[in-house]
């Protein structure tokens, strides 16, 4: 017995020394990591999106010089900015100040969603649908004052949008929550997910974040990180990724599902909205703009894969008369996306017999190779702006038996039978266009079938204002692929005000 204590003692006072090392290094860390620690949290994230190829996260955090990164959302709009419809209060929400404590007789309304309930491509803040909404109810009920918490942020998908909600979304006592999202959800990006991607940010990870405050796990990491990163690449060498959509369906669905009952549980009302889209829009057009889009350190960030789409030389059945007439609300920034369009500047009768030439010299049997694809296309182009629809039809059904899955192809093919007159068969066209279309910010049709699932299960409010915008030829109410004119905004804010506050406030 008396051996043993002498033995524990030993151990006691190990142990404490032991303690005494760490605290003492931790303490000598924190000293030389004073200046470090800054850039730590921000490096993280910055070299998961240059791995990855997250294009869309370089551009959206420098989006217009309004919005900058953010650790919890990945990025947000700058505090008090005042640029054209960027107009942001001191919290970096859109619009004046809202005061955190709420004034008596007070409805107010919490607005996420992505750049159109931002407004882009609209001439005042008070365009937008949210700030319509407002005004309206400000009108038409006078017994309560209207306030609008607009979270809106351009680029957000729901998980953005879930995120802010969990952690901002009770600030300012909203009596309602309105959803919008669904067209950055369905576009692709990098090679990872937005949920990936938040998964992997450790400022993200409750466990890891408190990890993260002792310096010496950050030293430790600052070794272990760039090996682990190097094991990856070479296990993934020989390994082909594939670019993946923001945000799955599946996803989405959870999403809004956890966004419904966040709010239910706080006795919160809340309303989904059908997101409404263009569907004559040109189809892979969006984000050919982009496609030399560099990180501030000069480095290109988009997957090759995706470059090498958006740099393909295919011509597009674009009727510059036609888009002056309906979307004659184009901002500068759409009529450069337009004009990315890649033409054949050459006499048309030379171009003809140029592709038509390398149609015969390259086919093998009855099957086209990859560059026969784009003779295919293009000479159908030339085939349109002469008129002569039926051998322009002719020959993108032949490009779409070649590759069905080409979005452009069935675009161009969608143009062709409207300006023949076929408006069912175009129709059909431009909407296989639309859900192929990971390449421009569109909602796809899985998504909004996840809507009306969670709008009956949950006996929630679902806005239909896709029905409305076509009731009303669509087409004009946009000013772009996604973003309504002035008056698109007021039929949504009509909608909502029909669906939600009608006879019921």
């Amino acid at each position: 017995m008396s051996k043993s204590i002498p033995k524990l003692k030993y151990l006691v006072f190990s142990f404490i020394l032991i303690i005494l090392f760490f605290f003492c290094v931790e303490i000598g860390l924190r000293i030389l990591d004073a200046g470090f620690h800054v850039l730590a949290k921000s490096t993280d994230q910055e070299k998961i999106i240059k791995e990855n190829k997250l294009w869309q996260n370089e551009l959206f955090s420098r989006f217009s010089g309004v919005q900058e990164r953010d650790p919890l959302l990945l990025w947000k709009f700058r505090p008090n900015v005042h640029k054209s419809i960027f107009q942001t209060n001191s919290q970096g929400l859109l619009g004046p100040e809202i005061s955190s404590s709420k004034p008596a007789n007070t409805y107010r309304i919490l607005l996420l969603g992505d750049s159109a309930p931002v407004g882009l491509g609209l001439h005042t803040r008070e365009e937008a649908f949210g700030e319509q909404l407002v005004d309206i109810l400000n009108q038409r009920k006078p017994d309560k004052r209207y306030e609008l918490i607009n979270a809106a942020v351009s680029g957000y998908t729901s998980l953005q949008g879930l995120t802010y909600l969990k952690n901002y979304g009770l600030k300012y006592f909203p009596d309602l929550i309105i959803i919008y999202f669904g067209n950055n959800d369905a576009s692709k990006n990098g090679y990872i997910s937005d949920k990936e991607l938040m998964n992997q940010n450790p400022q993200l990870v409750g466990f890891l974040g408190t990890l993260n405050r002792l310096a010496t796990y950050r030293l430790l990491k600052e070794f272990i990180l760039p090996i682990k990163a190097s094991l990856e690449n070479k296990l993934k060498k020989d390994e082909k990724r594939q670019v993946v959509v923001r945000v799955s369906p599946e996803e989405y669905y959870q999403n809004i599902e956890e966004m419904i009952e966040f709010a239910q549980v706080h006795n919160i009302e809340i309303i989904l909205v059908n997101v409404p889209v263009s569907l004559e829009w040109p189809a892979g057009l969006q984000f050919k703009v982009f496609a030399n889009l560099r990180t501030e350190k000069g480095e290109l960030v988009m997957a090759d894969e995706t470059q090498k789409i958006l740099k393909n030389k295919l011509s597009y059945c674009i009727d510059w008369a036609h888009f002056a007439k309906v979307y004659d609300k184009i901002d500068p920034y759409s009529l450069t996306v337009l004009k990315s369009d890649y033409q054949d500047q050459g006499n048309m009768d030379s171009s003809k017999a140029f592709f038509e030439r390398g149609l015969i010299s390259q086919s093998y049997g009855s099957k086209f190779g990859p560059q026969n694809l784009l003779y295919l296309n293009n000479l159908g182009v030339i085939y349109w702006r002469e008129g002569n629809y039926t051998v322009a039809e002719d020959l993108f059904k032949k490009g779409i038996a070649e590759d069905s899955l080409y979005p452009l192809f069935h675009y161009n093919l969608g143009i062709t039978l409207k300006n023949a007159g076929k408006s069912n068969e175009a129709q059909e066209e431009l909407e296989k266009a639309k859900e192929l279309d990971y390449q421009s910010l569109r909602i796809k049709n899985a998504y909004k079938e996840k809507l009306k699932e969670l709008s009956q299960r949950y006996d929630v409010p679902l806005v239909d204002a896709v029905s409305a915008f076509n009731q009303r030829g669509n087409e004009s109410l946009f000013i772009d692929h996604c973003h309504p004119t002035k008056e698109g905004h007021r039929i949504i804010a009509e909608e909502i005000y029909k669906t939600v506050f009608y006879e019921v406030h």
